[in-house]
């Protein structure tokens, strides 16, 4: 027979997502799932229940606001009948004192007084049998919300009943995680002190190889000014083209992308504007070709 897996926080964590029971314990995994099952159930029920009373409710709106329209509706066309009398009656003035006149508007004044009286009847029994069906509607709603308050105080006990039950397994289950919790830190805290001293000497290791790259650099930086210093010092002191000396207003001209600054600015430009596409503008150094116009360096 296989032994009951202890109930972990992860697991009632995946079962019970939404935290639904606040005391949750359990023997097993499979005691916790049935429980949680039938919970979702009974609420799903509910929800059912709480949706059918609400459409109910809906409908008898609805009704509710169609008998008041049709009440407007007659109204209106009660009105609108009798003025269509009253102007009948004024169109027909004895002006004509004929007696088939008279005979024939009494006669229609009988015939309209008799449909109006018809009507009247239809929209009172449709307002009777509207307001029996609104009645019984009514009653049947009173009755489901009954029945839902009973299904809720049933499950209201039900639940306080198993979670007494738990609340037994709850202490034993607490024990248990204790003396595990307790294995797992000393356990932990051993790796932990081998973790930190491999990572120092890690760090020590990459700390003198940082050291070590930053003084190559610095080194290659010193090496590079010393360099350019040189060349500065060895540039020549006039233009190779025209032969005249730099000065402040004859400014020396840096060349892109070979970067020579032999010729002066005059030099530069004309050779610049001398270009074409098949022919194009050159350094008279490198033979490079200049790609950008020159520009005056600064010294």
């Amino acid at each position: 027979m296989e032994p009951c897996k202890v109930l972990q926080p992860e697991d009632m964590a995946r079962i019970d997502p939404e935290r639904k029971l606040v005391d949750w314990c359990a023997m097993s995994l499979d005691e916790a799932a049935s429980y949680m099952k039938d919970l979702n159930m009974d609420e799903e029920k509910l929800a059912d229940n709480v949706k059918a009373q609400k459409l109910q409710s809906w409908k008898l709106e609805v009704a509710q606001g169609k008998t008041t329209l049709l009440n407007s509706n007659l109204a209106s066309m009660l009105k609108l009948r009798e003025d269509k009398l009253t102007e009948l009656r004024q169109r027909h003035q004895p002006a004509d004192n004929s007696e088939a006149l008279k005979l024939d508007i009494q006669r229609k004044m009988q015939l309209f007084e008799e449909q109006l009286n018809h009507k009247e009847k239809q929209t009172a029994h449709q307002m009777v049998l509207r307001r029996a069906k609104m009645v019984r509607q009514r009653n049947e709603a009173l009755k489901q919300k009954q029945h839902l308050e009973r299904l809720l105080r049933k499950q209201a006990k039900q639940t306080s009943e198993k979670m007494e039950q738990l609340k037994g397994k709850q202490q034993r289950d607490e024990e248990e995680q204790r003396k595990c919790l307790e294995k797992i830190e000393s356990d932990f805290r051993g790796e932990e002190l081998m973790l930190i001293t491999q990572h120092e000497s890690e760090l020590k290791q990459l700390q003198e190889a940082v050291e070590k790259e930053t003084k190559m650099a610095l080194d290659e930086l010193l090496e590079k000014q010393k360099r350019a210093k040189q060349e500065q010092q060895n540039s020549p002191k006039e233009c190779i083209v025209c032969t005249r000396q730099f000065s402040s207003e004859l400014r020396r001209a840096v060349l892109v992308p070979c970067g020579h600054y032999t010729m002066c600015i005059e030099c530069c430009s004309g050779i610049w504007n001398l270009r074409k596409p098949k022919c194009p503008a050159k350094c008279p150094v490198c033979r490079m070709v200049i790609e950008l116009k020159p520009e005056v360096t600064y010294e």
